[in-house]
């Protein structure tokens, strides 16, 4: 998982058991879910008022599997803000080529980035509708960062403007 409130305070919790109960009430009192919690932030139900755009944290999807679909928001704001920028971790059984994909509507500019033990690729091209990467993985777990550059960047290069898109996201082996 990528660094966040929950990959850190896993394995914190991890380091100090008996600290545990002390640990979930500070993230109680700050709306993140303790108990339970992983580095996946699976157990987490705070939302911020948005049932549709912000859980689950990571999206799983399964190479050669249906499309997962994700979107990209700006309601809180640009850059680095809550799921204008979103995960997606993908389990590699077999090492060989893969190819990944990101779709969106006309006018959209999605971005994706990979992430295996720090990051591993990033296509951020100026294609429209679709973003690709086509490269070997060795067997393990993945992340993927998708977006659309206008809720980052604040535009992108197709006159679309900052606001909700959605993206499907596929995973293919070659």
């Amino acid at each position: 998982a990528l660094t966040s409130i929950y990959s850190l305070l896993t394995e914190l919790k991890s380091g100090r058991p008996a600290d545990e109960p002390n640990i979930d009430a500070l993230l109680e009192g700050q709306d993140i879910v303790g108990a339970g919690m992983n580095i996946w932030g699976t157990a987490e139900t705070n939302n911020a008022g948005n049932n549709q755009d912000v859980l689950p944290i990571y999206g799983i999807l399964s190479v050669d599997g249906p499309a997962v679909e994700v979107c990209s928001i700006n309601s809180f704001g640009q850059f680095n803000r809550l799921s204008n920028r979103r995960f997606v971790r993908v389990f590699v059984a077999t090492a060989g080529t893969h190819r990944i994909e990101v779709t969106g509507p006309n006018n959209s500019d999605p971005d994706l980035v990979l992430f295996r033990k720090g990051f591993l690729n990033l296509s951020e091209g100026i294609t429209e509708a679709e973003e690709t990467l086509t490269l070997p993985l060795a067997v393990g777990t993945y992340v993927l960062e998708v977006y659309e550059a206008a809720n980052v960047y604040g535009g992108n290069d197709f006159g679309r403007p900052p606001g909700k898109t959605c993206l499907d996201v596929t995973v293919t082996r070659q």
